[in-house]
C-alpha cells in the first residue's frame, strides 16, 4: 500500500475553547490511539490535512512524522485515518482521528459469497472469513449486501409481443374498417330524379 506522510505534534490542552484557538491558526485538533495504547491528543496543520489526507477514502496508510522525531510515542507511526468530522455548513476540517493497530497487516480485499442469497436475504458482518488476526469494526448484525426484489416490469416475451401488433391490411380492435373501392354514385342536382320530354308537346304545335 502507499504510505502518505504528514507532519503532527503533541497538542497541550483540552476543551473546545483550545480546540477553537488552535483552528484560528491554522491547525486541525485530532488524536491518535491505538490497541493497548494511551489516547494522545496531536494536531496537524489545517493545509496539509487538505492537500494530503481530505481526499482519501478507503485503507490508504498514514506516516506520522514529528519534528524531526524528538517525540519517540508519535514519530514514525503507520496509522490509518479512522474518522474525520466536518462543519455542516463549510465543510471545514473540525477533527480527525488517527488509529494505529498493525495497519500493513489490513487486506487489500474480502472476498464475500453471495451465490446461495435469495430475495430478502443478507450477509451480515458476523458472517465474514477475515484473516487471522484482523477483525472488523461494527456491529454483528450489520448487513452488507442484501438481495431486494426487482422493481422494473419484465419484458415481454417475443411471441406474446408478436402478437399484440396487427397483420398487415387487417385492422386493429376498436378501429372503422375502411370503404370498399369502387365509383360513387352520381348526385342529381337538387336531389331529384331527371326527366325525359315524353308525353310533352310543343306551345302552340298541332298534330304531325
Amino acid at each position: 500500500m502507499d504510505m502518505v506522510e504528514v507532519s503532527i505534534e503533541r497538542r497541550q490542552g483540552q476543551g473546545k475553547g483550545t480546540a477553537r484557538k488552535l483552528r484560528r491558526a491554522g491547525g486541525i485538533p485530532a488524536v491518535f490511539y491505538g490497541p493497548k495504547r494511551a489516547t494522545v491528543s496531536i494536531a496537524v496543520r489545517a493545509e496539509e490535512f487538505e492537500r494530503k489526507l481530505s481526499h482519501l477514502e478507503g485503507s490508504h496508510l498514514i506516516r506520522l512524522v514529528n519534528d524531526g522525531g524528538k517525540d519517540a510515542e508519535l514519530h514514525d507511526k503507520a496509522v490509518l485515518l479512522r474518522e474525520i468530522q466536518r462543519h455542516p455548513v463549510t465543510g471545514e476540517v473540525l477533527h480527525a482521528d488517527f488509529f494505529e493497530g498493525l495497519p500493513t497487516e489490513i487486506p487489500e480485499f474480502i472476498e464475500v459469497d453471495v451465490s446461495h442469497l435469495t430475495i430478502h436475504q443478507a450477509v451480515h458482518l458476523s458472517e465474514l472469513r477475515l484473516p487471522e488476526r484482523v477483525t472488523a469494526m461494527g456491529e454483528p448484525t450489520q448487513p452488507l449486501v442484501s438481495v431486494l426484489p426487482p422493481t422494473v416490469e419484465e419484458a415481454k416475451p417475443a411471441a406474446e409481443a408478436a402478437e399484440a401488433v396487427p397483420a398487415e391490411g387487417v385492422p386493429a380492435e376498436g378501429a372503422a374498417a375502411a370503404p370498399a373501392e369502387g365509383p360513387a354514385p352520381a348526385e342529381g342536382k337538387g336531389g331529384g330524379e331527371a326527366k325525359g320530354s315524353e308525353g310533352k308537346g310543343r306551345k302552340g304545335g298541332g298534330e304531325a
